[in-house]
């Protein structure tokens, strides 16, 4: 078993039944189940993993009625998983009329990110192979087609990254299409191993029950975590030779800011896992963490020295005046007539303080804890 086995084992639910007559279950601390529907046990097929947790009103039933179209030339060979917030009544309505004999829709924790949803709907599914999707994803008529083709020829234990194009409808779009497409391709030409996209990776079930799952509290660095997980062990990923997936873009910086932040915080809370585990070699050092490291031991060390320890206003300097330039770096991305170019280097930058702002604020909190 694999060295993180222990904590799927931990995560199993208790079957119960409701008077709808359908087979349900409550999962022990993630939420209660509102609904579930499912058919006879099957092997080959892909169940679709679902989150929904941030989309608005009437966007989840129109991307999961995509994704039924795309599985349409073999319906019975896909399951939709849906683990999503409370929704009113008129659009459970609506999604639930999209709803097959072998789908599942539950309810999920309002605390809940990607990673624990994702998680339970693993748990849930009844195929084989399982296709974690971003809840802004959605695919193509021919998409699923050609990912089952792909399945059947490579079957085993390998798993399928995705090939994912960004809506590119506004000039901010436009920007963070650059900005994701330099990110991949950077991280191809500095890193030994693929990372798994958050937009849609497939994983086959037993492969995720024995490296898995996502740890939840590493947010949006869980997949990224699980990928050196998985290529420590000689796991293959491979990248399809297709597109057909299509990422709705946030129209708005502080949207990518929120998301920078929970991929940093992932990354800090990860970070002593990764030496204990010996994949500090695969993830490489973080030269503006690296420093903020160094800095922080410092003013630490100096507090047992009074005249070396930092005071009050040069802590709060060090809390307030990030989050001001960041403020400042934003309003100019989003509304300031600037040149694209000069507008992009300025968005680089504003991420780059945002992370090394998320950063230390892990670091003041965790002195605070001990």
């Amino acid at each position: 078993m694999g060295y993180l086995a222990s904590h799927w084992r931990a995560m199993e639910w208790d079957p119960i039944m409701l008077t709808t007559g359908y087979p349900t279950g409550r999962k022990k601390g993630y939420g209660k189940l509102c609904l579930a529907r499912q058919n006879q046990k099957m092997s080959e097929g892909i169940s679709i993993l679902y989150p929904n947790y941030d989309l608005k009103t009437g966007q989840l039933a129109k991307n999961l009625a995509r994704w039924v179209d795309s599985a349409r030339f073999a319906p019975d060979r896909f399951q939709l998983v849906i683990g999503t917030k409370k929704l009113n009544k008129a659009e459970f309505k609506d999604v639930h009329s999209l709803l097959r004999r072998q789908d599942i829709i539950f309810e999920v924790d309002e605390m809940d990110n990607d990673n624990a949803i994702w998680n339970q709907c693993a748990e849930r599914s009844m195929f084989e192979n399982m296709l974690f999707v971003e809840g802004h994803v959605y695919p193509n008529e021919t998409f699923l087609q050609k990912l089952y083709e792909t399945t059947r020829v490579n079957s085993g234990e390998r798993v399928i990254n995705t090939n994912t194009q960004n809506t590119t409808n506004s000039y901010f779009e436009r920007l963070m299409d650059r900005w994701f497409n330099e990110t991949i391709q950077r991280r191809q030409s500095s890193h030994d191993f693929i990372f798994l996209s958050r937009w849609a990776f497939l994983i086959p079930k037993k492969v995720f029950q024995r490296y898995g799952p996502l740890i939840q509290n590493y947010e949006q660095f869980g997949p990224p975590f699980l990928s050196a997980v998985l290529f420590k062990n000689k796991v293959g990923i491979s990248t399809a030779d297709f597109t057909g997936l299509t990422h709705e873009m946030e129209s708005v910086i502080g949207h990518h800011h929120a998301a920078t932040r929970c991929y940093v915080r992932g990354f800090a809370k990860a970070k002593k896992r990764i030496h204990a585990e010996g994949l500090s070699e695969l993830f490489g050092k973080n030269p503006d963490f690296e420093k903020i490291d160094s800095q922080w031991r410092k003013k630490r060390a100096g507090t047992n020295n009074s005249d070396n320890a930092p005071g009050s206003w040069e802590i709060l300097l060090d809390i307030i005046l990030p989050k001001v330039e960041i403020q400042i770096l934003e309003f100019l991305v989003m509304y300031f007539p600037i040149p694209q170019e000069i507008k992009y280097r300025l968005f680089q930058y504003a991420h780059q303080r945002v992370a090394m702002d998320e950063y230390r604020n892990h670091l003041f909190n965790r002195s605070h804890e001990k």
